[in-house]
């Protein structure tokens, strides 16, 4: 179930009804979301203090904070209420009505957006008895003030409709799912799950390329997962890149110098000519994609001609052809 439909972004969401927090912690309840009427982009937030009285709005710039069950913004009650916002869009709430091909499918129960470019990500919508689904903004082909409209599945493609479970409970199904296997059990140290929506991705570093398949294997059959992006590198992999950096580079080209990677920490080993040899060595490994720490035990010889192998498995010195 490996797709590229959704990108790995930051977001933020709204939950119609979540607690709102004022600069001054003073409570209020988020009442609806206001979207440019072509972009479909986040402009501001309604909330309503107290039990009574009207919604007022926070521009999306004053926003610090945004799950699915709670909401921060750095005005206060008095500074929301004397701007007295009135922003342009669509209003959306939980009375707007969803549909797809003419048939009514439920209410609007939470938006989530991109936090960087406010763009509209996911909706889930409530089907009453039938629970909570969620969709993909792509989905979508009208929003108006009369509700929202998604395009009309085509043999198999668009407006798809995944059971809603939370972030957290589905990633906490990924990971236990990962650790049924017990031979993965040693790879997750270096495996980062990220649920969002019912997007999951898979990042950081396994041992090989049959534990990177394996494991997204068993995290496709998690319950509610609409997509799944499986960005896992292997360590030979990692090992290669570093490799084929040091080997352009004319700093190290010259070099003999060991790459040996573990679950994307790398050690470097070996001899080289000079100390800024050694020095870009450990800047070029750095610089690889998801690296974390790289341990530099390269040491600077003058005569330095000795290619480590494997010296990490055995733990003992190298010994190859005119190695001392």
């Amino acid at each position: 179930m490996e797709t590229s439909a959704t990108t790995f972004a930051p977001v933020i969401k709204f939950r119609f009804g979540a607690e709102v927090r004022d600069a001054e912690s003073a409570g209020a309840r988020l009442t609806d979301v206001v979207v440019a009427a072509e972009s479909h982009a986040i402009v501001a937030v309604g909330l309503r203090f107290g039990l009574f009285g009207h919604s007022v709005y926070a521009p999306v710039e004053h926003i610090v904070t945004a799950t699915q069950d709670n909401v921060a913004i750095n005005l206060t009650r008095a500074e929301v209420e004397k701007d007295g916002l009135q922003p342009d869009g669509v209003k959306l709430s939980e009375r707007i009505s969803i549909s797809q091909a003419g048939k009514r499918l439920g209410k609007l129960a939470q938006v989530s957006f991109n936090a960087d470019t406010h763009a509209l990500r996911h909706v889930v919508i409530d089907r009453g008895l039938s629970g909570e689904v969620v969709v993909s903004a792509t989905s979508i082909e009208q929003i108006s003030a009369g509700g929202i409209a998604l395009v009309a599945p085509h043999n198999g493609i668009g407006g798809a409709m995944t059971p809603y479970r939370s972030d957290a409970e589905l990633r906490e199904d990924a990971i236990k799912a990962i650790e049924s296997y017990n031979r993965l059990r040693v790879d997750m140290e270096g495996v980062n799950v990220t649920a969002t929506d019912g997007v999951i991705w898979l990042r950081g570093f396994v041992s090989s390329e049959m534990n990177r398949r394996l494991i997204a294997d068993l995290v496709s059959a998690t319950h509610g997962l609409g997509e799944l992006h499986n960005e896992l590198m292997t360590d030979p992999d990692l090992a290669a890149e570093i490799s084929r950096a040091l080997a352009r580079d004319p700093r190290t080209t010259e070099e003999h110098i060991g790459v040996y990677p573990t679950l994307g920490r790398v050690k470097l080993r070996g001899a080289v000519k000079t100390a800024a040899a050694r020095e870009a060595a450990e800047q070029l490994a750095k610089a690889a994609p998801g690296v974390g720490e790289v341990v530099n035990e390269l040491h600077v010889s003058a005569d330095a001609n000795v290619l480590p192998v494997m010296a990490s498995v055995t733990n003992t010195e190298d010994v190859v052809p005119g190695g001392r």
